[in-house]
């Protein structure tokens, strides 16, 4: 019985870690995960040499969520989450 609860515990404590760094929908690392790994390159950086960091923006995605309501913006960015992974 103990090691159930365990186990449960575990599971729900991987749960909410996912859910406190990742976004729900797109399951990419949302901006709470992207400070915590900005502040660790950032620090390895100062040994290691140089990083880059790639910034993309949605021109105009408040009118596409204006035009075909929420489900169609979060579809365009499922659509750009799995053709743009690498």
């Amino acid at each position: 019985m103990l090691t159930a609860r365990t186990n449960k515990l575990i599971e729900s404590e991987s749960k909410l870690y996912h859910l406190a760094h990742y976004d729900t929908l797109t399951d990419l690392p949302n901006r709470y995960s992207f400070q915590i790994d900005l502040k660790e390159m950032l620090e390895s950086s100062q040994a290691e040499g140089k990083f880059a960091i790639i910034f993309i923006d949605l021109d105009r995605f408040k009118q596409v969520n204006d035009t075909l309501g929420h489900s169609g913006g979060d579809l365009l960015l499922k659509v750009l989450e799995k053709t743009n992974r690498f």
